[in-house]
Formats: structure tokens, sequence, C-alpha cells
């Protein structure tokens, strides 16, 4: 199968343009009957009447000050943040929480299921859809605006280790199986198998496939396992374009937010390198405490790597402060001392080992007064978040479940859907193909459906005749 067509450059503008509706005034039709003289005289009254109005200012009725207020709030109150958190357990359980911070957070729980039979390692969304890899080498997909299960991927004969979507068309999986499958969401199709990781053998270490990450352009991606390789892909060929060799205690894989430069995260230190060069610019060591998560985040326009460790702290390190160093610099830091405090800040939100953590701007609220939020999951049953913009937690709840990773999710991804079909459909509808925005009328088929069901539901008419 030709995959020079797998990642093409996506380019897609969505404008919604709100309709707004105004009610015409109209003037109610006089009930005076009478004769010419009569009306003379009413005619004569309403001019006084418009006289004294005109003297003295007419007070608002409670329906007009009722107006006043609400047309005066929608256009100088502010919004407050809303999103929504998704979460999965060593327990197997899938939980998701919607949050609305105001004057103080307010959680609100939209759904707590089992879908696996084993615990959950990895969570994806992109749009619409969500997926969930398991040690049960099951990948389940869902549609977050109708809060449905589309199905599940069978594809992976060994624990999911990564899920990763590239602009809501394609995405990428991995696992201990030491493969990397492309499909399509469209029709979740597997379009490409990369082959170049070990698997494990009966009664031996595990290796296969840590973890991936796509190249901002689509065109390129990176993989790293336990078999101590660090491949780079050529996703417009599905082939190997270069191979290095890491350590095999790696953890974690990411590009920067340019793709001018990636980081490897190991247990215990992370290491960043050029891919024009393909050396080493810069090193960070933790060997006092133990590293779990990390990816590149921009806050207020400037790039940081964020990584967690084992003490619940989570590092944001200014990877720009390590160019236009020598190579006879060592440029190198410890997170025990001071120095890396120069190039970085930390948040500590949890009291244990942070095991994920996630990014969100919520888009509910007017541009200017956008954060950026951070959730942060622990083994303590915690899920935080946290202000970026102001380095404060605003929320925390408990879960009950020793959470294992986390997404983030629009408020608004169930409002499009809810606006379009007010009738809910039928919960034995999987299909999984549907436009990224439903439609209020319904198809042909449907319509087709509805008059043959017409027909055959039509009663007839009898007509019984007396015999005189």
């Amino acid at each position: 199968m030709q995959t020079s067509n797998i990642f093409e450059t996506l380019c897609a503008n969505y404008s919604h343009h709100p309709n707004y509706t105004m009610s015409k005034i109209t003037k109610p039709k006089s009930a005076l009957k009478g004769s010419k003289s009569d009306k003379k005289q009413v005619k004569m009254a309403a001019e006084a009447a418009e006289k004294i109005v005109a003297e003295k200012p007419v007070e608002e009725t409670p329906a007009d000050l009722s107006k006043t207020i609400v047309s005066t709030s929608s256009s100088t109150s502010s919004v407050d943040p809303a999103f929504r958190i998704v979460t999965g357990s060593y327990e197997h359980n899938l939980f998701c929480v919607s949050l609305l911070l105001g004057t103080s957070p307010v959680f609100s729980p939209i759904f707590h299921f089992t879908p696996h039979i084993q615990s959950i390692k990895c969570l994806a969304t992109s749009g619409r859809y969500l997926v969930s890899g398991s040690a049960d080498e099951n990948i389940r997909i869902y549609d977050l605006q109708k809060r449905k299960e589309l199905g599940t991927l069978t594809h992976h004969s060994g624990t999911i280790t990564a899920l990763e979507f590239y602009k809501r068309k394609w995405l990428l999986t991995a696992g201990e199986d030491g493969k990397i499958f492309v499909l399509r969401t469209k029709d979740w199709e597997v379009l490409a198998e990369l082959k170049g990781h070990a698997r494990a053998a009966v009664g031996k270490a595990k290796v296969g496939v840590v973890d991936i990450s796509v190249h901002p352009t689509g065109r390129l991606a990176l993989s790293v396992g336990q078999d101590r390789k660090l491949i780079l892909w050529n996703l417009m060929t599905a082939k190997k374009a270069s191979v290095m060799a890491c350590y095999p205690d790696v953890l974690k894989v990411a590009w920067n937010l340019a793709g001018d430069r990636y980081a490897v995260t190991y247990t215990t230190s992370i290491s960043f390198f050029s891919p024009e060069t393909g050396k080493l610019i810069g090193a960070i060591r933790s060997p006092k405490d133990g590293l779990y998560h990390s990816e590149y985040v921009s806050i207020d326009g400037k790039e940081y790597f964020a990584f967690s460790n084992s003490r619940g702290v989570i590092r944001f390190v200014d990877t720009n402060e390590f160019e236009g160093k020598t190579n006879d610099t060592k440029n190198e830091f410890k997170t025990e001392d001071e120095d890396i405090d120069t190039i970085s800040f930390k948040v500590q939100p949890h009291a244990t080992r942070v095991k994920d953590f996630s990014f969100l701007i919520p888009d509910n609220v007017p541009e200017a007064d956008r954060h950026v939020y951070m959730t942060s999951v622990s083994t303590d049953s915690k899920l935080v978040i946290t202000d970026m913009n102001t380095r404060e937690t605003v929320g925390a709840y408990n879960t009950g479940d020793r959470l294992n990773c986390c997404v983030m999710v629009q408020e608004d991804v169930e409002m499009e859907i809810k606006k379009a079909l007010p009738i809910p459909e039928s919960d034995h509808d999987m299909s999984a193909s549907e436009s990224e925005v439903e439609m209020p009328q319904p198809s042909k088929k449907q319509q087709k459906k509805a008059a043959k069901a017409a027909r055959k539901n039509k009663k007839v008419k009898v007509t019984i005749e007396k015999d005189n």
C-alpha cells in the first residue's frame, strides 16, 4: 500500500457565524370604535399625553429593566473558563469530569466506567475522538460528542504504550510488540505498519516501543524502545530514515513546537538534540529523583520543556538557554543544583510521583483572558489543575482510583451535536466515519425509511354498510 499521502498538509479554517434574530415590534390594533368625533377626541388626548411624556422622562417598567440588565451582562460580564478532564487508572477505569473555574471550582462528573480488563496505559484525544490503550492489548475508540463507544482496535499483540493523533485525521499507535501502526480516523483502517523495533521474547525482559512523537509537519516521527534504538521515520514512505543508539531505560521522546530540536527522557536524565546536526545541545541530570512524564509547552509565548519526578514536582525548563553554547562548554544541569533555577521554574501539585500531565487553553473565554491550564495526575488518586500563567493551583479532585494518564478537552465538545440533533439518535449507531460537523437534516435514506414506516403503520378505514 502506498503511503505517500499518509500525512498531507491539512489547512482547515473553521469559522462560526452566530445567527442573531430580532423580534419585530408591532403596534397593537386599536379596539376603539365609534363616530368621527370620538376618534378626534381620542387623537387630541393622545397628543396631550405625548407632551407630558416629553417634559418628564418615563420610568422603565420591570420588563424594560430586565431587558436592560440582560443586554448589559451579556456585553460586560466575564466568562469563567471551563473544560473537561479524562483520566485512565490502574483499576481499568475511564473517568471524565467537567470543571468550571469561577470564584470556586465546580466539578461535575460526566462518565465513569470500566472499558478494559487491565490497567489503562495511555490516552489520546483529537476533536470528537478519544482513544485509550491498555495492557489488555486493545485500543478503545469513543465519540465524545455522542458519549458512545465506536469500537475496538486489536491490531497489536502486546501492551499499548503510546497513542498520538495528527491533525484529527491520523492516529499512530505503538506497543510492546515492537510495531507502530498508522491509521486513518475516517474508517480506522491501518494504512501503514512501521517495523524497526524488537519484540520481547518469552521469559525475557520487555522491549518493544516505549514512546512515539510526530513532527509538527506530519512528515517525520521519532520512536524509542527498550531495545536501545531511537528511530527517525519518514512517514511519506513508511520507512526508516535513520537509527541512533539510546539507553534501555528510555521513557519519552518529544519534538519541540517548532520541530527544530527533540528531547529524550530517561529515568534519571534528559538529553536535548538538534535534528540537523544530530549533536547533543544540552542535558539535565536527576540522580536522586526518578523522572516520569515530559513534553513541550508554550506559556506566554515562551517555549518550555516540562518534566515530572517522583517527589510530585513538575519543572519547566527554558531550552532556548541551551542555544549558542560552544562544544567546549559543559551544558549540563542537575535538578539538585541552584544553577537550573536560572533557566527554569517549578510547581509541586502532588506529594508523590506525577505519572502524567496535560495542557489546554480553554476557548470559551475571550482571547485576551485565556490562560494555559495544566492537569496532573498521580497514584494518590488526585487530579490537580494549575494555572500556568499565575503558577497557582486552582482546583483538585479525588477520583478514588490510582491514576496513570490524563488528557484535557474543550467543554463544548458536545455542543455542536446537541444543537444539530435535538432528538438523540439510537444507541445502536456505531458508525465511525461521520463528518466532524453533523447536519440537522436527515439523510435521504432516513427519509425513505421513515416514509416506509409511516405507510406500514397507516390505518385502513373500513366502512360497514347496514342492511335495510
